[in-house]
């Protein structure tokens, strides 16, 4: 089940003891809940960049070398050309290091594939294209996380839920900080549970990154 704002304001309101919003309202318990969602999930992304990637078909139009990122592109994953059910990768091109080909491209042969790069909120291809086709290119990318605004707003769907108790526990520690200035205390019990949590998410992340080369290289196996 997804996670939602609704969800972790429950958790957090139980896990401070103010089920009923006498010490913090809502706009202080979504702004905690937020900065730590966002503070994970870049954690998570860092160690393990895949478990946000996400894909989006791009229309290839003749004569067009510019397309439009998402509006939630992080970082490019790699960008495909689609030939019925071939995926072909294209290279990313940096430009201002050499000429380019100037002529149009068609898509007929291997060697007639563009390469890309990136130009502010755009991707380039170059060569133009010569033809129009739908879904042409598939875009793998790694995500932003959006910020939780409505009760129904869930956490990204690959964020998994028992992840959510560190986005709580968190949650919680900032909101107790805020009320430091007004003779409160920071529960050192939240920060121990929420350290441990962390080490957990984290640990959980890097299962699926170390390969058994990099295992080795870091000592792992003696």
């Amino acid at each position: 089940m997804s996670t939602t704002l609704a969800n972790l304001r429950t958790e957090l309101r139980l896990e401070l003891r103010d089920p009923d919003g006498v010490t913090f309202q809502d706009a202080d318990i979504d702004y905690a809940i937020n900065q730590a969602y966002f503070k994970i999930y870049a954690a998570i992304a860092k160690v393990n960049e895949d478990f946000f990637v996400t894909t989006a078909n791009v229309n290839i139009v003749s004569g067009t070398r510019s397309y439009s990122l998402p509006s939630d592109h992080l970082k490019t994953k790699k960008l495909e050309f689609v030939d019925g059910s071939v995926q072909i990768p294209l290279k990313r091109y940096k430009r201002g290091y050499g000429l380019n080909y100037t002529g149009g491209v068609s898509f007929n042969t291997v060697s007639s594939y563009p390469d890309y790069d990136f130009e502010g909120i755009t991707f380039v291809l170059e060569p133009t294209p010569l033809i129009s086709l739908t879904s042409g290119l598939k875009h793998t990318y790694y995500q932003t996380a959006t910020k939780l605004v409505s009760s129904t707003d869930t956490i990204n769907s690959n964020y998994k839920d028992m992840w959510s108790s560190g986005v709580t526990l968190d949650a919680a520690f900032n909101c107790l900080n805020m009320i430091e200035a007004r003779g409160g205390r920071v529960s050192s019990d939240i920060k121990q549970r929420r350290d441990e949590v962390w080490e957990a998410i984290i640990a959980t992340a890097r299962m699926r990154t170390l390969s058994p080369i990099r295992l080795r290289r870091k000592g792992y196996f003696r």
